[in-house]
């Protein structure tokens, strides 16, 4: 085939010359001058993607991801997260809700079929922020978790009528007195209700007159009987008669000459809860509360002829000026001589 055929067969067509630098193209049926396509770039560093910017590809480092939570004010998970056993290695962990009160919930192993929560008070039981510092330690068997009040914790016996020995005295070679006083003897009024001394022997040298105990009160860091206030007395012996006495600074609990007493003394260091209105107490009987149940060889008459006598006596501190408050309890005979004598200080829990 010729081209003058070509042309008369119409198998060529004419072809317009286009633009300069334009170039042939078919879209599969006719010829047409185009533009030549726009050449590529280098390909750049290793890694460059072909990006572009609506005009013309650049040879350019791939967009960076960021994933670190700090440039991401308000994240969201779409599903569980998973910690692969690391931990949240600082800051406070706050756990906020809306609407409800935040709880914390720890599952169980077996396809977290069960949990336990600990959940936030609502608002309106709230008195301010509150942090709770927990123990160092896993205590002992039978113990519970206190609080100091200032949210710090730590394990105790349980309260509830246990008695907790607080101290012992031993007099072997002649006293003036015995003193429990203070924190050192373990007086703690926050932790015990009441206070018992138990004494299963209290011998006098020569005669012992009476056998007496007072309240300590400490002041400037002197130790003093509390002889300002007043007391009350009544004491009881073997159902025959009763006595009651007023005196300045002590109570009786045994009286008349003999060798060996034995007993114990219930007492307490605070003001007892008086119930106010109509049954409250009358004017004049605040303060302290004892009571003793003692057992004394009793030289009936001069004559050696030794009863045995139980004395029950009960007492209060009735001075309504008590300042300051008592801190201790003090034994001692109207001589002022415990020869021999052993002396136990329990306090029972509120």
């Amino acid at each position: 085939m010729t081209r003058a055929r070509d042309v008369a067969d119409k198998n060529l067509a004419v072809i317009s010359a286009g633009s300069s630098g334009q170039i042939l193209t078919s879209d599969g049926t006719d010829w047409s001058a185009q533009n030549s396509p726009v050449e590529l770039p280098a390909h750049g560093a290793n890694g460059n993607v072909l990006t572009s910017n609506g005009s013309a590809w650049t040879s350019a480092a791939p967009a960076t991801v960021d994933t670190d939570l700090v440039n991401d004010t308000t994240p969201q998970l779409g599903g569980d997260l998973d910690m692969q056993s690391h931990s949240i290695s600082n800051g406070v962990l706050g756990v906020k809700n809306t609407g409800t009160q935040s709880e914390l919930r720890l599952y169980c192993e077996s396809n977290n079929a069960h949990y336990v929560g600990l959940k936030a008070p609502a608002h309106s039981a709230f008195s301010g922020n509150h942090s709770i510092t927990m123990p160092p330690n896993t205590g002992n068997s039978g113990e519970f978790l206190k609080t100091d009040g200032n949210g710090v914790t730590s394990w105790a016996a349980a309260g509830g009528g246990s008695w907790d020995l607080l101290a012992t005295s031993t007099v072997t070679n002649g006293a003036a007195q015995v003193d429990f006083n203070g924190t050192a003897s373990g007086f703690d009024n926050s932790v015990y209700g009441s206070y018992c001394i138990i004494f299963p022997y209290w011998q006098q040298g020569g005669s012992i007159g009476t056998a007496r105990c007072a309240w300590l009160y400490t002041s400037g860091g002197s130790v003093s009987q509390a002889s300002s206030h007043k007391f009350s007395m009544a004491q009881h012996y073997n159902s025959y008669s009763q006595v009651t006495s007023q005196q300045a600074d002590h109570i009786t609990i045994g009286s008349g000459d003999g060798t060996t007493l034995s007993g114990r003394i219930l007492f307490t260091l605070e003001d007892p809860p008086y119930i106010s209105g109509a049954n409250a107490a009358p004017t004049g009987t605040d303060g302290p509360r004892m009571t003793a149940e003692v057992a004394f060889d009793y030289n009936y008459g001069g004559l050696n002829s030794n009863r045995t006598m139980i004395s029950t006596t009960a007492g209060n501190m009735y001075d309504t000026t008590q300042a300051p408050l008592c801190t201790g309890f003090r034994l001692y005979g109207e001589y002022n001589q415990i020869e021999v004598a052993k002396f136990y200080l329990y306090g029972i829990k509120k």
